[in-house]
């Protein structure tokens, strides 16, 4: 399981000036900027240093928009995959990887089976980001609230792992 407490979700912003300036950036962009900027927090505190260097703001608050318009169109019921090479024209950021994001209901093991497989067919991950959410949702599926994930509430688990190409 993958817990993130909502004071390491506020101090990623005071800790890292590249986390900042994506929220502060996707916070400026359209309706959905407030609940972009909840989940970017959340998914970005379980990204590793070597995930955020190397990458300019734009790319960072690219890929988050794509994760969150992934998560908005999952659904916690179903398993949820997409499979992509990101480029500027498609996804608005670049990388020679390829990305695998996975959303489903929280359960044991989500990651290791992802990790089991790919490791199964030689494909080496580069990274991997696996915030556990708590998601609200209207009876549509459409997120009303994205909260760092607690027991008892709608967790789910969205994994983002990008693969050398």
């Amino acid at each position: 399981m993958s817990d993130t407490t909502e004071a390491a979700v506020r101090r990623i912003r005071e800790d890292s000036p590249t986390v900042d300036a994506v929220c502060r950036q996707l916070g400026r962009e359209g309706d959905d900027g407030p609940l972009q900027v909840a989940f970017a927090e959340i998914f970005l505190s379980k990204a590793t240093h070597d995930f955020l260097r190397g990458r300019s703001t734009d790319a960072l608050a690219r890929l988050v928009e794509g994760a969150y318009g992934f998560l908005e169109t999952s659904r916690p019921e179903r398993v949820d995959v997409q499979v992509f090479n990101p480029d500027v024209d498609n996804e608005g950021w670049y990388a020679p990887v390829t990305v695998i994001r996975t959303n489903i209901t929280e359960r044991p093991f989500v990651v290791d089976t992802i990790r089991e497989y790919l490791h199964a067919q030689d494909l080496p991950i580069e990274h991997n980001v696996y915030p556990v959410l708590h998601v609200d949702r209207d009876e549509d599926g459409g997120i009303l609230r994205i909260k760092p994930s607690s027991e008892g509430g709608p967790r789910e688990s969205l994994v983002h792992c990008e693969i050398t190409r």
